[in-house]
């Protein structure tokens, strides 16, 4: 519930308690107690309508735009089916976590178990760019490189666990909350790179319990 549901709640309870304090009002009783009562209902309401709204977490100035970035991987994704001989990875699981790196910020963190092993793995990312990583590079050369903040489409590649070499773990960090990413993943062996999996799209969601999440700054 956000907070001015909650604001909305300690109002609607404290006009029962209003209403039962009138109905209370109207029946024959010493004025002195009519009085402590209205001052004890009062007190009991005010300190409800405080508690819900220093407890519930503060949702004013989380809005935040989203900003529209062009997809330019389509063509490399489907190249790369064309091409590979080895079959696409199993579709990874992921999740959005907040940044180990940057406060505010997000990090895409992708697993899967891979049929053989691997020398490489590899996501393709669309979407608004985190911070400069050197296993980062660029898909198409109409965007050759990308500042923080800016629209990019990007390789993250991710090296090989010598302890467990199908075990795959890749971790984009440094992303912005609520915007949107699209993404496919694939890997190298020996033998050359894996057709990609599909293309998937989520948005970095951001949980309030977070804290303060860091717009994309305004070019």
């Amino acid at each position: 519930m956000t907070r001015t549901g909650w604001l909305d709640l300690g109002i609607v309870l404290a006009s029962f308690v209003a209403g039962g304090l009138i109905n209370w009002l109207v029946r024959p009783a010493k004025l002195g107690n009519k009085i402590l009562i209205m001052l004890v209902c009062i007190a009991v309401a005010v300190v409800l309508v405080l508690t819900v709204l220093k407890d519930t977490p503060n949702d004013e100035g989380h809005d935040i735009a989203l900003v529209s970035c062009p997809r330019l991987f389509d063509e490399a994704h489907d190249l790369l089916g064309k091409q590979s001989g080895l079959d696409p990875p199993p579709l990874a699981g992921f999740a959005f976590t907040p940044s180990q790196d940057v406060p505010g910020r997000v990090d895409l963190t992708l697993t899967w178990i891979n049929e053989v092993p691997v020398a490489q793995s590899a996501v393709a990312v669309q979407g608004v760019y985190g911070q400069a990583d050197p296993a980062d590079n660029f898909i198409d050369h109409e965007q050759p490189a990308a500042a923080s903040g800016e629209c990019w489409n990007w390789y993250h590649f991710g090296p090989r666990d010598d302890a467990q070499p199908k075990t795959v773990r890749l971790r984009v960090g440094a992303l912005w909350p609520q915007q949107q990413y699209c993404f496919y993943t694939a890997f190298r062996t020996d033998a050359g790179y894996s057709k990609p999996t599909g293309i998937r799209c989520a948005t970095a969601t951001w949980k309030p319990e977070w804290g303060a999440p860091a717009p994309v700054p305004q070019k």
